[in-house]
């Protein structure tokens, strides 16, 4: 939180007043009071939580929820002063036709500068166009001319830049239901695109936006066994973007895909097992479920905190909370049966929240249902997995018929894959079919062994299953099972 702190302190003395009065008026009697204390120059959190009479967790809370508030209100400042920019740059034909040269040429220098504070190439064009006009008799309309070429080709860096992204995290959608090497390999394709793109401009925009791609990719496409390169530029990436966002705090964009920042560090720490630290932002994404998963979904794989989360709640021991959790947002949870990978993971998510709460009857209907209501036929990697999860889902109920339906089922489809990588799918069969079977002898030594293997083989492009807790109480939910 030491980023809210140096907020306060760099607050002008009339936007800490009307902060201050506004927390008044909002009730916020300890948010007002925190900011007070720091306004002041104290900043140790002990000193603090003796001060308000709080505890360390609940005085977290309280900068987290403070972080938000002070970033609307900014905003809010901003906003008028930027929209007061936009107008004048769209209307500077009245600035050149009502007023000298001089006027013109010193209106549009200082607008120049504040655009370029605050990167807005679009509007910049206008400006260096009207430059260009005010120069055309002197040595400097070379100079406008080639500021403004340069910034037509920046903004179609930015355009550019945006439709890779939203392509990178289509695909890595698609690549998550086929597992097909062609889809990764594209993804590399747009990975290098975007850096070679960030080269070609000292842009801190387009820099953001390479972050993005090049953190997810390193977190979920690298090789899992190769932990040392996996990671190394994360850190330094995660870093460097904290510090840009720190240098333009106001700015509107960064302002909303700070969020997916706060995923992609809570992702790094979880890959990393440092619980501790991954819990940090795991609460500022989580707090915001419902706002993270509707609107950042259109650059950026949002569904992936719920698999992220499950396997979280897996790790600590906690899977049981998920389905009371959920309660309060699922009703405002929505997702496109159009995006399918979104819509395949929102699925997965309600059917394993249902199922670590016991209720395994709603859990295999969840999954039943997603596989009535879309056709998976282009999508054969997540049919299986939908597949195999169902069948375990069933063994549990005791279906064994229609167990075996999709063992058959699963196996007819695994015939196009490399045996060799797909061992531990037809591990997890052979754990079904010993448990639905009606030898009760070794029957756990057995399901044990088949566990221990596909754990040791579930490392490679068509892995899956990370979500699903296979311990000793799974294994003791499966072999009492008498089969007549």
């Amino acid at each position: 939180m030491d980023q809210l702190v140096q907020v306060i302190k760099q607050l002008s003395d009339e936007e800490y007043l009307n902060f201050y009065r506004l927390l008044k008026e909002q009730k916020a009697e300890k948010s007002a009071d925190y900011l007070k204390i720091i306004r002041e120059g104290e900043d140790n959190d002990d000193d603090i939580t003796v001060q308000l009479e709080v505890n360390k967790n609940s005085l977290y809370t309280l900068k987290s929820r403070l972080l938000k508030k002070i970033e609307s209100f900014l905003v809010t400042q901003l906003k008028d002063y930027q929209m007061d920019l936009l107008r004048k740059a769209v209307n500077n034909p009245d600035l050149l036709y009502e007023n000298s040269r001089d006027i013109c040429v010193i209106t549009l220098k200082k607008l120049e500068r504040d655009l370029l504070h605050y990167d807005l190439p679009y509007e910049l064009i206008t400006i260096y166009k009207a430059l260009k006009k005010m120069y055309i008799n002197t040595p400097e309309y070379y100079n406008y001319s080639q500021l403004y070429n340069k910034h037509i080709a920046y903004t179609l860096a930015i355009d550019k830049a945006e439709d890779l992204l939203g392509e990178f995290f289509k695909t890595y959608g698609n690549y998550q239901l086929t597992r097909n090497h062609l889809d990764k390999e594209q993804l590399q394709l747009f990975k290098n695109e975007l850096e070679n793109l960030c080269n070609l401009y000292e842009s801190h925009r387009l820099f953001v936006y390479k972050c993005i791609v090049s953190i997810f990719y390193n977190i979920y496409l690298e090789d899992r066994t190769n932990n040392e390169s996996e990671f190394e530029d994360t850190e330094n990436h995660l870093s460097e973007v904290k510090a840009v966002f720190s240098k333009y705090p106001a700015d509107p964009v960064y302002l909303h895909i700070k969020p997916i920042f706060d995923y992609l560090t809570f992702s790094y720490y979880h890959h990393l097992k440092l619980n501790k630290k991954a819990g940090e932002c795991f609460d500022l994404v989580n707090d915001n479920i419902v706002r993270f998963l509707t609107y950042f979904n259109l650059n950026f794989y949002t569904s992936q905190f719920l698999i992220t989360k499950i396997e979280r709640y897996v790790r600590l021991g906690h899977e049981e909370r998920l389905y009371e959790e959920n309660k309060g947002i699922v009703d405002d949870l929505s997702f496109d049966p159009n995006n399918v990978s979104g819509y395949v993971n929102f699925v997965k998510y309600l059917a394993l929240s249902c199922y670590y709460a016991g209720n395994i009857e709603e859990a295999a209907r969840q999954i039943q249902k997603l596989r009535n209501r879309l056709s998976l036929k282009k999508y054969v990697f997540a049919d299986i997995e939908l597949k195999v999860l169902l069948c375990l889902f069933y063994c549990l109920l005791n279906e064994d018929d229609l167990c075996q339906q999709l063992i058959g089922s699963t196996k007819r489809q695994l015939r196009v894959y490399d045996k060799d990588k797909v061992k531990h799918i037809r591990l997890v069969l052979k754990i079904v079919i010993v448990s639905i079977s009606g030898k009760e002898f070794g029957k756990a030594e057995k399901i044990e062994k088949y566990i221990k293997d596909f754990n040791l083989l579930n490392i490679n492009e068509y892995s899956f299953l990370h979500y699903l807790k296979l311990d000793k109480q799974f294994i003791q939910q499966l072999t009492p099972l008498v089969k007549s």
